[in-house]
């Protein structure tokens, strides 16, 4: 944001104006804010280019017209001058860097009470966007959602008494939950952008738990019940490299009539293996490869099984990678798979490139990737490490395929 942060500090005001602003679009859009008495006026045009999914243009802004504060927006008309009101003016207008043309300014009520712990900035009401396709999130502009927008505001301009950071934590942890790989990925986006990922979730439907009934928990579960049934309870004999022969692999291949896919591991039938493995259905006990107690029911619980499933995916990667930075291209593309934008596994590299760049619009953000280089890097090992998962869940002749319930389960992971 343009202004000095500090400022929020020296903003002690107990009236605040109630400001309509409505910028000359077609149709017009038009934003209601309540904002503190003696705020500058920079904060007024700030929040409506956030409200309207906007961002300042780059460059000077001399011309800017946002010298002053909010209080000189006020008509003259309502001034006293020696006890005598001054000649009444047209109504105000501001100038906003990225709108064509002046926004008109109304001011609706010049002595709004602010309360101690309220935000010095309140957004109250708004025009509703007109409704449209879920699309990639990080480039389209966020579709208007007044408690998203709020939150925002809030994490920029502060409380009437300052302890935002602990209101915007406990905000983040409400919308996502303490647990999700969404919140770190929230926090870490600038504010257009995290406006754009909120509005996103909303509309995609994945601010709600998934539903995943017993079909969809068979279907993912299909190939592993497979594996289990044929290693049976004794388990199988390992191999001279301490792990099942390959011929299993080759074996599993035909009877779930599994075929390479783009973007997915090489060999379904090791995938399945790997997947087993690393997800710890499968273990090494005195020379043999045994099912682990909890699998031996696979077939009969398959709703059971998903949820060890998603325990062990969880297990598997805790956000972050191994030098310790959040593993936010992982999120990313278990994002592209639960909100569709992903049609196949060839699709993802794409999503989480566009994905990192929009992370990368935050110039506080301490991990930022600033070449096409870096970014491409990064989702392909992400890409990789999701797809030795997911792939091998898509069911009898679904290898590598996002199905629905592949994108259910990607969607309880993000939770």
């Amino acid at each position: 944001m343009f202004f000095d942060p500090d400022y929020a500090s020296f903003v002690h005001s107990h009236s605040a104006l109630r400001l309509r602003v409505t910028a000359p679009t077609d149709p017009p859009i038009s934003r209601t804010f309540d904002i503190c008495r003696g705020a500058p006026l920079s904060w007024l045009g700030e929040s409506f280019l956030l409200s309207t999914g906007r961002t300042r243009p780059d460059g000077p802004d001399e011309e800017s017209g946002w010298y002053g504060d909010v209080d000189s927006i006020i008509p003259r008309a309502s001034w006293q001058y020696g006890g005598m009101p001054l000649e009444p003016e047209a109504g105000p207008t501001l100038s906003i860097p990225g709108m064509a043309g002046d926004c008109r300014v109304e001011v609706l009520d010049d002595a709004t009470a602010t309360v101690v712990g309220e935000p010095h900035v309140r957004i109250v009401d708004g025009t509703p966007d007109t409704p449209r396709a879920v699309a990639a999130w990080e480039l389209s502009p966020a579709s208007f959602h007044i408690d998203h927008v709020q939150h925002e505001l809030t994490r920029e301009f502060g409380l009437v008494l300052p302890d935002r950071e602990s209101v915007c934590f406990h905000e983040m942890s409400r919308a996502f939950g303490d647990a999700s790989a969404l919140r770190p990925l929230a926090e870490a986006l600038a504010p257009l952008q995290r406006l754009a990922l909120r509005s996103h979730l909303e509309d995609a439907e994945l601010m709600t738990a998934p539903l995943i009934d017993a079909a969809a928990a068979r279907s993912l579960t299909h190939g592993l019940a497979w594996l289990i049934d044929r290693i049976g309870a004794e388990g199988m004999e390992q191999d001279e490299h301490g792990w099942l022969p390959v011929e299993l692999a080759r074996e599993a291949e035909q009877a779930l009539e599994w075929v390479p896919a783009p973007g997915a591991p090489p060999s379904p039938g090791h995938a399945l293996l790997s997947t087993a493995r690393s997800l710890r259905f499968i273990r090494r006990f005195k020379g043999r490869v045994i099912p682990v107690a909890h699998t031996r029911e696979l077939s009969a619980n398959p709703l059971r099984a998903v949820r060890e499933l998603g325990s062990g995916a969880q297990r598997r990667s805790q956000g972050y990678s191994w030098s310790g930075q959040p593993d936010h291209a992982e999120t990313l593309a278990l994002l592209a798979v639960a909100d569709g934008t992903a049609t196949a596994s060839v699709d993802l590299n794409e999503r989480v490139m566009n994905g990192l760049a929009a992370l990368d619009e935050n110039q506080e953000y301490p991990y930022r990737q600033t070449t096409d280089a870096e970014r491409e890097s990064s989702a392909k090992q992400a890409v990789t490490s999701l797809m030795e998962v997911l792939a091998p869940l898509g069911g009898h002749g679904g290898y590598g395929l996002f199905t629905p319930a592949v994108r259910a389960f990607a969607h309880s992971l993000l939770r």
